[in-house]
């Protein structure tokens, strides 16, 4: 599996990118310590990028997906949603875009966050 990151998807997002960071490809879906979300039973699917320190603990994203730009940590569940093949791209509003090439648009409005001093519990 593999994520394809347009030249203008990774200045974007590595613009943002603290020093010694790992970059998660987070399912927003309520689950794990990096969901903003409340868990819902809406079809659609909401994806974000977040930045974690280098020694943040990751046991619920094992899963890991090639990019352009390094490796995204993802839960192994996620996995589910995404094509052998993806795109992250940004749109004509500016907004990141992440499609499969079978699957279509996966996910319309891609956040990039940042979670690097989030407090450890």
């Amino acid at each position: 599996m593999r994520i394809e990151v347009s030249k203008e998807a990774a200045e974007k997002i590595l613009n943002k990118k603290p020093d010694e960071a790992k970059l998660i490809l987070n399912l927003n879906d309520g689950a794990g310590k990096f969901s903003d979300l409340a868990g819902s039973c809406s079809l659609d699917l909401a994806f974000d990028l977040v930045f974690v320190g280098s020694d943040e603990d990751l046991h619920e994203y094992t899963a890991e997906v090639d990019s352009d730009i390094g490796t995204f940590y993802v839960k192994p569940y996620s996995l589910d949603y995404l094509d052998q093949e993806n795109h992250l791209r940004v749109s004509s509003m500016g907004m990141l875009v992440l499609s499969g090439t079978y699957s279509g648009i996966i996910s319309g409005n891609v956040p990039v966050k940042d979670k690097t001093t989030m407090t450890k519990h």
